[in-house]
């Protein structure tokens, strides 16, 4: 097994903490030839990454209406995972590119995407919680954003309406079975 990991690291052989590591036992990716410890630094990401990598794996599966609730119930989330509001652009227009672009497999590299398109889901990636595990931020995650309530915890439309009582209930399943 070491001689397939020294493959995989330059030089041909494994840094120092990752010989001590895979003599201890641990387990190892052998795809990147490092061990799971020292490979879930690497693999951290924002919760716009995370989210994107959810729905392009779920893309090709499911049905065009399922791919629809899942860019509603994680643009109603949007505004709880946000990091900061400076340099944020207006709410109607994150929710609509995140909708549209940012949770649409085809559509969110497309060449065709308008500037402020750009420029919002620049400003998304940039801003977003770290996800998973490794995540630094002490802070729990709130339903309550800078921003106002979180549509889906709080049964209130994104526009800011009031939503009916199974639209309320529909969306909170949404977030929870997602």
């Amino acid at each position: 097994m070491e001689e397939a990991l020294q493959d995989r690291c330059p030089g041909g052989e494994l840094p120092g903490r990752a010989r001590y590591r895979f003599r201890k036992g641990e387990a190892f990716y052998i795809d990147i030839g490092r061990p799971v410890s020292m490979a879930r630094a690497k693999r951290d990401m924002n919760w716009y990454e995370f989210v994107c990598k959810f729905v392009d794996m779920k893309w090709p599966h499911v049905a065009a209406t399922t791919r629809r609730t899942h860019a509603e119930a994680f643009t109603a989330l949007a505004p709880a995972m946000f990091t900061t509001t400076r340099g944020k652009p207006a709410d109607k227009l994150i929710r609509s590119t995140l909708n549209r672009w940012g949770f649409n497999t085809t559509r969110r590299n497309a060449e065709d995407r308008p500037d402020e398109v750009r420029a919002a889901l620049r400003w998304v990636e940039r801003n977003s919680r770290r996800a998973g595990a490794n995540s630094t931020s002490t802070e729990p995650i709130r339903t309550r954003a800078r921003s106002g309530p979180t549509p889906a915890a709080t049964g209130t439309g994104t526009g800011g309406s009031s939503s009916s009582a199974s639209a309320a209930s529909q969306a909170r399943r949404r977030v929870h079975l997602s």
